[in-house]
């Protein structure tokens, strides 16, 4: 076993219990080791996302310690780095994949720290990625899924920031996903349950715009799927609630 990953799982470890001056230690000491090892081997994909793997956890550790700078900057790099991949090898999924849960996670901080137009452009950046994922498996629900739900999330923020238009969009075209995925696998509660929520979140923006007759048309239409969930999963208690 390698040193680099044995300080990697270190780290890791370090990181599920309150030992985070340990683990920021042996994430540091693999960061420096990894940065070497793909300098002298600069087309080994595979180190170069183990190092981002080790960025990403050192970036953890920054947001635990509140050094929100220094961990926006180190996602950043994992971004770019991840980037690289992608355009070195166009075919290989699990380096799209990869990029596809940095922006996500990018994305995502930027909107807990309320710099939400940053994180709407993050979202945007993710779409291209999400589809050239659909493209690569086509048969995969779990690729088509995310990429509803990031049409769903710029739907989400952009609403927030009082972009209508775009929200509507958004929803509209993760509607289309969601729809199909409850066409593909009807008997899956979640791709029911997101259809529900896309039409909810579409009626509030026709409320916000004074458009109660569209707005209770999607409401009803959220409500009837929400039935059939309760209806159909009685056990579920999430769906009661949702309905309620």
């Amino acid at each position: 076993t390698s040193p680099v990953f044995i300080l990697r799982q270190l780290a890791s470890a370090h990181n599920s219990m309150p030992h985070m001056e340990e683990a920021e230690r042996c994430a540091q000491q693999a960061l420096k080791r990894l940065r070497v090892l793909s300098e002298a081997h600069p087309t080994y994909g595979r180190l170069l996302l183990t190092l981002t793997e080790v960025l990403s956890l050192i970036g953890m550790l920054q947001f635990d310690r509140d050094e929100i700078a220094d961990a926006l900057s180190t996602m950043e790099e994992v971004i770019a780095l991840r980037r690289g991949l992608c355009r070195d090898h166009p075919a290989n999924i699990m380096y799209r994949q990869s990029l596809s849960h940095a922006l996500t996670g990018y994305g995502a901080r930027l909107y807990s720290l309320g710099r939400k137009s940053e994180a709407l452009q993050q979202f945007r950046e993710l779409i291209p990625v999400c589809e050239e994922l659909v493209e690569l498996a086509p048969g995969s629900l779990t690729m088509l899924r995310t990429l509803g739900g990031n049409h769903y999330n710029i739907g989400t923020v952009a609403g927030q920031l009082g972009s209508d238009e775009e929200a509507l969009e958004a929803f509209g075209k993760s509607l289309e996903i969601r729809r199909e995925l409850v066409t593909r696998e009807p008997k899956d509660a979640r791709f029911q349950n997101d259809v529900a929520y896309t039409l909810g979140n579409i009626a509030y923006i026709h409320v916000a715009q004074e458009d109660f007759e569209a707005a209770l048309t999607f409401f009803e239409q959220a409500e009837s799927v929400q039935r059939g969930l309760v209806s159909e999963h009685s056990q579920t208690p999430e769906f009661r609630v949702d309905l309620a």
